[in-house]
């Protein structure tokens, strides 16, 4: 029985302005590597550098900020608010998986209107990959795999999800993301009083 929908933040929730291939190059800088190095998902790449010291600390100072002035010029979904307040009262636990940090990542949700709608945020200050965020959320909701959907939007979310098989779905943007959402929330029309029925 689907219990849990957990769902990523930038691609499938909201669209930003960041400009990652900037960045990139900015961090390479920063780290010193050369463009051989594959810096996607940039979060998860770069804390192979930690041993870099300040120059570590320096390329997650140039990602923060960059996630930071994106949060004013996002785009999503007016009905995001609603649709997860009426997914929550059909018995959902939701949960956000996302590679900005804890700080980056509030205003943007704050800004969405959604902030405190969500059972559990996993932010990059707790594990730093897809695949370990996933595995962390069914950890800490004691869920089994098939209890849980997961909607994101890259290869990577993609083969998380695969390999832990969680039911995942890949979405090009976040209106995709709203249908999807609607989906779920057709499934239980009742609302509380079919808390039960919810599959």
């Amino acid at each position: 029985m689907l219990r849990v929908i957990i769902l990523d933040l930038d691609g499938t929730l909201v669209k930003t302005g960041i400009d990652w291939d900037w960045v990139r190059e900015r961090v390479r800088e920063i780290l010193g590597v050369s463009r051989d190095v594959c810096l996607k998902p940039l979060a998860t790449t770069v804390m192979r550098f930690k041993g870099l010291g300040w120059r570590f600390n320096e390329a997650l100072r140039v990602i923060e900020e960059a996630e930071l002035d994106s949060t004013n010029s996002a785009m999503y979904s007016r009905d995001i608010r609603r649709l997860l307040g009426e997914l929550r009262a059909c018995g959902y636990k939701l949960v956000l998986v996302t590679l900005r940090s804890w700080k980056t990542t509030m205003p943007l949700l704050d800004r969405m209107g959604v902030n405190g709608l969500f059972d559990l945020v996993v932010t990059r200050d707790d594990v730093a990959d897809r695949l370990s965020q996933l595995a962390l959320v069914l950890e800490r909701l004691g869920i089994d795999k098939d209890e849980a959907v997961f909607i994101g939007d890259t290869n990577v979310d993609l083969e998380a999800g695969k390999h832990l098989g969680v039911k995942t779905i890949i979405v090009g943007n976040y209106m995709e993301t709203i249908e999807k959402l609607k989906e779920l929330r057709s499934k239980c029309v009742g609302g509380k009083n079919m808390r039960s029925n919810i599959a």
